[in-house]
């Protein structure tokens, strides 16, 4: 597979997993969206891309080399995919736990998709804001 087919796959394969975290109490979306399929077959992916990317060394310029070929690109791409995925997944998890409402959770998961450390910051203002919770072991 190519990496600009595996590209477009990894384009689309991740929304319906993530619109299955706006229903965290429907049970056929619960099963979807909390379940390790998709980071699973996200991290088969990456480990694919990894693997046929040029092996890097550890100077500015061999990361560069990396991020310049083709499966270099799309592994960070798939990084960046899986690892997004797994903050909306925490979003999810933790306004079901604290009882924050998904009209509350679901703009910021929306914004999670494409910008996760953007998503990450307003989930911690959102979920202060609703209930004071700015520690994250409590």
């Amino acid at each position: 597979m190519s990496p600009m087919t595996l590209f477009a796959i990894a384009q689309v394969a991740p929304l319906p997993f993530w619109v299955a975290l706006l229903f965290p109490t429907w049970r056929p979306a619960r099963w979807f969206a909390f379940t390790p399929v998709f980071t699973l077959l996200g991290a088969t992916a990456y480990g694919w891309a990894l693997w046929q990317a040029p092996s890097g060394g550890s100077t500015f310029a061999d990361l560069v080399q990396f991020f310049s070929s083709d499966w270099g690109a799309l592994t960070v791409w798939l990084h960046a995919v899986v690892v997004d995925f797994l903050a909306g997944v925490w979003i999810a998890q933790d306004a079901r736990r604290l009882g924050i409402s998904r009209w509350a959770s679901g703009p910021v998961l929306a914004l999670t998709l494409f910008f996760a450390p953007l998503g990450l910051a307003g989930w911690f203002l959102v979920r202060t804001a609703w209930k004071g919770a700015w520690r994250l072991d409590g």
